[in-house]
């Protein structure tokens, strides 16, 4: 595994510390396996870095992050329930609506479709890219950032166009109106934990939820297989996946039980029951809003350090790694050129989102420390 592979040199394990040889020769036996399973991590030259690396590619999100996504997925399948059975048309997903195009252009083409169904759908299509765009110039990340990004106005957004919708609900604009609140909410939810994850649709949803069963499947049997106890790369595997199924399983399970409660409030409420996912966004984006804007007036100065020596840590610890592949590569006959290319990328890319971050309180010049690690100027 690399040009000295743990199958013949078991200073590969040496970042574990003194293990006992029969760990060691254990780790050593997963060598093979891990090249094949990983073929990117294979000049790792260490099982234990490997481990490391399967379990950061995926962040398990706070338990607050997860509700927050779990209760706009209600939200969605509300929206999406009311406005079928209400309006006439599905305005949390596109794909039918793209489909749609295509099947009455043909129509009208031979006579079965006019015009107006064509631009019916395609008008369902540019609504809910409309709010998408509303959503990219108030949300800039595609991180989720408590408080550098403007969440609250984007909810207010999604608030207020679920309440003309539901005001003008015999006219036929409505529909485009809950199309654009649909893609505004589903822009606020992008990559995060690891993954890209919507809130107003779930065929992606269903997709990783499926794959994620797969690997787990897959472990499964390669230990059934081997007739001994899952080895430090299965474990891995496996935690990251079940952590995948549980976030996939609540914004599901949100979706679901939201289209159950829009077809409730359909039934008794008609179009007004759009009242209700519009007052649970409008509701949380006005708490959002006066939540950071008492913080900000509270503790800016505060909040702004322990940010900044968050960052710093973070920093220090990646040039810590890079320390410590530095000393691993003086230890091996030949330099992985490749792996060197990606720590210095890593580390430039740390630096440049450090700097942006402080761009709006330090001047070009005036670059603060980062740390023990890291005490030179940009320009040093």
């Amino acid at each position: 595994c690399g040009p000295r592979g743990m199958s013949q040199d078991f200073s590969g394990v040496s970042c574990l510390g003194d293990k006992p040889p029969r760990l060691a020769m254990a780790l050593a036996s997963e060598s093979d396996s891990v090249c094949r399973r990983h073929p990117s991590l294979s000049s790792l030259g260490s099982l234990a870095t490997v481990v490391v690396a399967v379990k950061k590619s995926f962040t398990s999100p706070s338990s607050i992050v997860l509700m927050a996504g779990t209760v706009l997925a209600a939200c969605a399948g509300i929206v999406n329930a009311v406005a079928w059975l209400e309006l006439g048309a599905f305005v949390s997903h596109m794909t039918g609506n793209m489909s749609k195009v295509g099947i009455r252009i043909q129509g009208a083409h031979v006579g079965r479709n006019d015009l107006a169904d064509v631009v019916e759908a395609m008008g369902l299509v540019a609504s809910f890219m409309a709010g998408a765009v509303m959503c990219g110039l108030l949300v800039t990340s595609s991180v989720v950032r408590f408080g550098r990004e403007l969440y609250g106005l984007a909810l207010i957004g999604n608030s207020s166009f679920l309440l003309v919708a539901m005001v003008l609900s015999k006219h036929p604009s409505a529909k485009y109106l809950a199309a654009a609140a649909c893609g505004l909410q589903n822009g606020m939810c992008t990559s995060h934990f690891g993954a890209v994850c919507r809130t107003t649709h779930v065929t992606g949803l269903v997709t990783d939820a499926g794959t994620a069963l797969g690997r787990l499947l897959a472990v499964a049997l390669r230990r059934c297989a081997r007739h001994r106890r899952s080895g430090a790369l299965d474990r891995a595997e496996t935690e990251v996946e079940a952590e995948r199924l549980w976030v996939y399983f609540c914004l599901g399970a949100g979706f679901l039980l939201g289209t159950k409660t829009g077809a409730w409030l359909a039934h008794w409420l008609g179009a007004f029951g759009l009242a209700v996912p519009a007052a649970v966004t409008g509701l949380g984006g006005v708490a959002y809003c006066a939540r950071w804007a008492f913080v900000t007036h509270q503790g800016a100065d505060e909040i702004a350090t322990a940010m900044h020596a968050a960052e710093a840590e973070q920093l220090d610890g990646i040039i810590e790694r890079a320390k410590q592949a530095l000393q691993e590569a003086s230890q091996q006959e030949q330099i992985d050129v490749p792996r060197f290319r990606e720590v210095a990328k890593a580390l430039e890319t740390s630096i440049s989102q450090l700097r942006r971050g402080w761009v709006g309180e330090a001047s070009g010049d005036d670059w603060p420390a980062v740390g023990a690690s890291c005490t030179r100027a940009p320009g040093d």
